[in-house]
């Protein structure tokens, strides 16, 4: 296994970080004692996204043990139930069980929220307004580090968790967005106001397959995986043995240190919501998971009753205890019954499961309620307005636009220390190499612009330079796309206030903006005005032609 982030940290051995969080600050040897309460909660919250809340219950909902998936296919296909297995856990109280089919409500929520942030055509649009060189060298790092797909992770994270970080290396010149969940991570910070770290830490277990050195055979061992960031250095401890259940001596074991020199920890903090007085903020659910897990158990209770009723069961009314024991279902059976005596069956009405399935539902209106989260849903019939999207979604549209604040006061804060880190990379370097001393200058590795040549037959490659700018522009996009009513409307409206007078050429230029994804009113107005004078001046021609009075008619 690969220093990776594990997906379940009660895999590996339970000495993991007992008080990691004080070894940030002064490298203590701290016992190993499991998760601290810290990390504790937040796999707990990740458990509700990751759809594993209940993998770890002994008992299932109809009070038999458990089992894993192979075990029981294993048991299905042997056709005999281990000794023990059945009725183990009748008694255990069903708030302890696992439920049937699951709702896993907490992923929906987070997925939608997620979708709103940076899905198809919702990501925002980052602009270096003050330099266009700089501009077209952000694009491109975008372009190549994947940035919207790196977002959409740490949305996942961050919306499930509360929190999460987002880091950058350049490997051999090429730029690298790192995503790192918050379950292992630590972090100090130099001024919590404005986010600056001062030292950053990534730490947890993991299991790996390694074979017996003295019987040869695979047996699974845990280890160790360390990283510390901080504003010179960027230190990694790969794969260190777990011994006596207790955190290693850091400072006696090797590592990889590789000296980035940005002169900062290139590394950002964001927290989902603002939560004062805490590095976690608050996650898409909180206040919700209750509700979840009471759904979960109401869909389960449904399930079993309709299930343990299907097969309905015989009534026999009579005084002969013979006819009654010896009844025989089925097409090919015949019921002899005494002279006076009836058979029917009993049958299910269904009304427990459906007030099930009832309460259920209302439950679950309820947490998408408190967490401001609508799906989709056609209120209004099978055409919308934007405008009458915008009301039925008001609430998850209020909740979406702090959202688009936290993750873009991250995003900012990231391709700035991008935009440092980058420029201290190209500063010439000294180098001495075989008694010479020499300059050597870095460069960062982008794809070129690609461009038409001039005779316009083929392409030229340019490749990308980082400008001087620094000012960074993110804004969002709008959450619906406009209809072709929408669209027609306001154009229309925009062209009678512009042939009434009561607005210029601009405004309206500006009005329909939107509809048409115009991104620079000024160029598209100095377009317009172009093809105007152009028109105008085709017209003169023609009346000029037409009368014979030649060039002596006044231009307009």
């Amino acid at each position: 296994m690969s220093s990776a982030t594990p997906s379940n940290p009660n895999a590996a051995s339970q000495a993991v970080y007992a008080t990691a969080d004080q070894a940030i600050n002064g490298g203590s040897r701290n016992l190993a004692g499991g998760l601290n309460a810290r990390q504790m909660e937040l796999n707990r919250l990740w458990s509700y996204y990751a759809c594993q809340r209940y993998t770890g219950r002994k008992v299932d909902w109809d009070g038999n043990e458990n089992l894993e998936h192979i075990e029981h296919e294993v048991v299905a296909q042997g056709g005999v139930i281990p000794p023990g297995f059945y009725e183990s856990g009748s008694t255990l109280p069903l708030k302890f069980r696992k439920p049937t089919a699951p709702y896993h409500l907490v992923r929906v929520i987070v997925n939608r929220f997620t979708g709103l942030l940076f899905g198809k055509n919702r990501a925002p649009k980052v602009r270096v307004i003050d330099d266009l060189v700089t501009d077209d060298w952000v694009r491109a790092f975008i372009e190549e580090t994947r940035l919207w797909s790196k977002f959409i992770l740490a949305r996942t994270y961050g919306g499930s968790m509360g929190s999460v970080a987002m880091g950058f290396k350049f490997v051999k010149g090429k730029p690298v967005v790192e995503v790192h969940d918050p379950r292992w991570c630590f972090v100090s910070f130099a001024d919590s106001e404005s986010g600056v770290l001062r030292k950053f830490e990534k730490r947890y277990l993991y299991p790996k397959e390694m074979r017996d050195p003295n019987t040869g055979e695979w047996v699974t061992g845990n280890f160790w995986y360390r990283r510390v960031i901080d504003s010179t250095y960027d230190t990694v401890w790969p794969a260190v043995p777990v011994e006596d259940n207790e955190e290693p001596v850091w400072d006696e074991i090797a590592s990889v240190q590789t000296e980035h020199g940005f002169g900062f920890v290139p590394v950002v903090w964001i927290e989902n919501h603002d939560v004062q007085n805490t590095e976690d903020g608050w996650p898409d659910c909180e206040g919700i998971y209750d509700l979840s897990e009471a759904i979960d158990a109401l869909h389960a209770q449904a399930f079993r009753g309709t299930l343990s009723n299907c097969d309905p069961s015989t009534v026999v009314c009579s005084d002969s205890e013979s006819v009654a024991s010896g009844v025989q279902k089925g097409s090919g059976s015949a019921l002899w019954l005494e002279r006076g005596a009836s058979a029917n069956y009993m049958e299910i009405t269904g009304a427990g499961p459906t007030a099930a399935m009832s309460l259920a539902s209302s439950f679950r209106d309820l947490a998408l309620e408190v967490a401001q989260c609508v799906l989709d849903t056609n209120f209004s019939g099978p055409a919308r307005t934007e405008a009458e999207v915008l009301k039925n979604y008001s609430a998850m549209i209020e909740m979406a636009d702090q959202l688009r604040e936290q993750y873009g006061v991250g995003l900012y804060r990231l391709l700035n220390l991008v935009l440092r880190a980058a420029r201290k990379l190209e500063e010439p370097v000294r180098s001495e190499e075989g008694g010479n001393v020499r300059l050597i200058s870095r460069t960062i590795d982008l794809p070129p612009r690609v461009e038409p040549d001039d005779d316009g037959v083929g392409v030229k490659l340019i490749p990308r330079a980082l400008g001087k700018g620094s000012i960074v522009n993110v804004t969002w996009p709008p959450y619906g796309e406009p209809s072709l009513s929408d669209v027609s409307s306001a154009t229309a409206a925009a062209a009678q206030a512009k042939a009434s007078g009561l607005v210029d050429h601009e405004t309206a230029i500006k009005f329909v903006a939107p509809f048409y994804q115009i991104e620079d009113v000024g160029k598209v107005k100095a377009a317009i005005d172009a093809e105007t004078r152009k028109e105008r001046a085709m017209v003169m021609q023609q009346i000029q032609s037409q009368s014979g009075f030649g060039s002596n008619v006044e231009q307009p």
